[in-house]
């Protein structure tokens, strides 16, 4: 493993993003505050740098006690199942949560209801069929909420996960 240190100048988000992309780095890792100046910087870098980027928070981070993994089967989605399923393995932990968030409309006849999600369902088998789940057990879940948000927000709540694994493509309200 290789760590470096450097002195940036300039506008911080700028300087971050140029030092990434000059040295071709696979992983940022930020130390994130509470402070709004702070979450703005790491949220910016997460939609704009070209690696992932992990935000830590300021207060020591628990034991992983279990992981939630947004699914809405774009790549980036698929590569955080992936991510979430090597944590697992690391941290010995018995299960993964893949979720779905439903959005209802309310002009929805029952049976087409039932489709949607026998459909949301059936494409989650599909992505979980194709991943290395050795030793880890894949939960999928579909969540109706009112949009993502507040969907993965629940399931956390209702879990006690810890960590929410989630593939951002920064093209979206979601990966902001």
């Amino acid at each position: 493993v290789s760590v470096t240190t450097a002195v940036l100048e300039g506008p911080i988000l700028d300087a971050l993003l140029g030092y990434i992309r000059e040295r071709q780095i696979d992983l940022a890792i930020i130390g994130h505050r509470r402070s709004a100046l702070s979450r703005a910087l790491a949220r910016r870098l997460a939609r704009h740098a070209p690696c992932a980027v992990w935000m830590v928070p300021e207060v020591a981070p628990r034991p992983l006690t279990g992981i939630v993994v947004p699914m809405d089967f774009s790549e980036a989605a698929v590569r955080a199942l992936d991510t979430a399923l090597d944590l697992c393995r690391d941290h010995h932990l018995p299960d993964c949560l893949v979720l779905n968030v439903i959005s209802r409309p309310d002009h929805l006849h029952p049976d087409e209801d039932a489709d949607v999600r026998g459909r949301e369902k059936d494409e989650l088998s599909r992505v979980v069929d194709g991943r290395n789940t050795s030793g880890v057990k894949v939960r999928l879940v579909l969540e109706e909420a009112e949009d993502v948000a507040s969907g993965v927000a629940a399931v956390v709540a209702r879990t006690g996960a810890s960590l929410v694994c989630m593939g951002a493509r920064g093209r979206s309200r979601a990966a902001a």
